[in-house]
């Protein structure tokens, strides 16, 4: 076949949030209460065509974060970069000789002023795979946009789309909280389970 009638191939990406230091990631991830060794490795979840995914599909089965929170490795994964590379880390590190890497700081968004500072226009995997004819989505836990818009969802979606993502639904902007968890439970971090 020509290049022209060449079918690009679908691919999801599945991104687990604060796994431990060696945890494999086998779906279900580790619950709250429940050790790691007590969940079934692959459980007949109900869901066959995710199960299908998984056993017609490519799985890459080790992979390593940039970083071991949330937030910065997501960021990574989505430019490529090293958190303490992203836009507003540079600006707010313009003249330290080391730079911290915190949650705040690794966000998908454009900086004025920064050479190379459009990590939500320009420089991220969504855009990359547009410019290539790919249709883009995202749904879970984002944590990449602005504090200020996570609170109203259509300008939350909004943000998301404007990074290069067309499908933007079931998102939440950060990490869940309430009396019912801690920040140090990672269900706090994984609305999924």
């Amino acid at each position: 076949p020509t290049a022209s009638k060449t079918k690009k191939p679908n691919f999801i990406v599945c991104q687990p949030d604060d796994l431990r230091f060696f945890e494999e990631w086998t779906p279900p991830p580790h619950l709250p209460n429940v050790r790691v060794q007590q969940v079934e490795v692959y459980p007949n979840t109900g869901l066959p065509n995710i199960d299908r995914l998984r056993t017609e599909g490519l799985q890459m089965m080790q992979a390593y974060a940039a970083s071991p929170m949330c937030a910065t490795s997501r960021y990574s994964t989505l430019t490529g970069r090293y958190p303490s590379r992203s836009a507003i880390n540079r600006e707010d590190n313009l003249n330290n000789d080391v730079s911290r890497i915190l949650v705040p700081n690794t966000k998908l968004q454009d900086v004025t002023g920064i050479p190379d500072g459009n990590d939500c226009s320009e420089n991220n995997l969504a855009i990359l795979l547009k410019q290539n004819g790919y249709r883009t989505g995202v749904t879970g836990k984002w944590h990449l946009g602005d504090d200020n818009d996570q609170h109203i969802y259509t300008s939350f979606q909004d943000h998301v789309r404007s990074c290069g993502f067309d499908f933007a639904e079931s998102l939440y902007a950060d990490n869940i909280g309430g009396q019912w968890t801690s920040n140090s439970d990672p269900f706090s971090h994984n609305m999924e389970y």
